[in-house]
C-alpha cells in the first residue's frame, strides 16, 4: 500500500490525531507563556500568548468540525469555519503584533486599543467573506502577507545578535509558518487533482508548532 493510499483511506482519522495534538500543543505553549506572562508582565510575552490561545481555539473548531461532520448531516458544520477562520487569523495577528508591539509602545492608550479592536474587525471580515465565497483564498492570502512580514521582522532583530539560538529558532519557525500557510493556499487550488499535498502540509506544521513548543520549552525550563 502506497503512503498516499494509505492517507487517503484514513484521512478522517489522521486529520482527527493531527488536530488534536495541535490543540494539545498550542494549549502547552499557551499555558507555558501565561505563566511567564503573570511573572513579568512583559506585553510582547502576553501577546504571544494570546496567539496560541486563538491557535488552540482554531484547531478546536476544525476538530470539532471534523467530528460533527462525521456524526451528523447537519449543515450546521459548514458554519464552524467561520468561528475557525476568525481564531486563526487571530492568532497570526497576535503573533506578529508580539513582534511589533514595541513600535506602539509611546502611542495613546485609545489608538493602541483602537488597533486591538482593528484586528478583530478585520479578522471577523475575512471570516465571512470566506464563508460566502464558500472558500479560504482571503485567509489564506492574509496569512501569508502577515507572515512574510514577521519574518522579515524576526530576520532584522536577528541580525543583530545572530548568537541569539531562540531568535534563530523562531525565524525557522516564522518561515515554516509561512510556507505552511503558502501549501494550504495551493492546497485548496490543487486539492482534487493533487489531494496529498494536505498530508505534507500537516507535516510542515507539525514541524513548526514543534519548533515553537521546543523553545518555549527550553525558555521555561531555564527561567524556572
Amino acid at each position: 500500500m502506497s503512503i498516499a493510499t494509505f492517507y487517503l483511506d484514513n484521512r478522517f482519522i489522521i486529520t482527527s490525531i493531527y488536530t488534536l495534538i495541535m490543540i494539545i500543543s498550542c494549549a502547552m505553549i499557551y499555558l507555558k507563556t501565561a505563566k511567564i506572562y503573570r511573572a513579568t508582565k512583559y506585553a510582547g510575552i502576553g501577546y504571544f500568548c494570546n496567539a496560541f490561545l486563538f491557535y488552540a481555539l482554531g484547531f478546536l473548531a476544525i476538530y470539532s468540525q471534523e467530528w460533527y461532520t462525521l456524526l451528523t448531516d447537519s449543515p450546521i458544520a459548514v458554519y464552524i469555519t467561520i468561528p475557525m477562520e476568525y481564531f486563526l487569523m487571530m492568532g497570526g495577528f497576535y503573533l506578529v503584533y508580539s513582534l511589533l508591539w514595541k513600535n506602539f509602545e509611546d502611542i495613546k492608550e485609545k489608538i493602541h486599543l483602537d488597533r486591538m479592536v482593528m484586528m478583530h474587525i478585520v479578522a471577523v471580515i475575512v471570516a465571512l467573506l470566506d464563508f460566502f465565497w464558500t472558500q479560504e483564498y482571503l485567509m489564506f492570502s492574509v496569512e501569508i502577507i502577515v507572515g512574510l512580514y514577521a519574518v522579515f521582522t524576526i530576520y532584522n532583530n536577528y541580525s543583530r545578535d545572530m548568537k541569539n539560538k531562540y531568535q534563530q529558532f523562531y525565524l525557522i519557525s516564522m518561515v515554516c509558518n509561512v510556507i505552511a500557510w503558502a501549501m494550504y493556499f495551493m492546497t485548496m487550488i490543487t486539492r482534487n487533482a493533487y489531494p496529498m499535498m494536505m498530508a505534507y502540509t500537516y507535516v510542515v506544521v507539525f514541524l513548526t508548532f514543534m519548533l515553537l513548543l521546543y523553545t518555549v520549552l527550553r525558555v521555561t525550563s531555564q527561567n524556572a
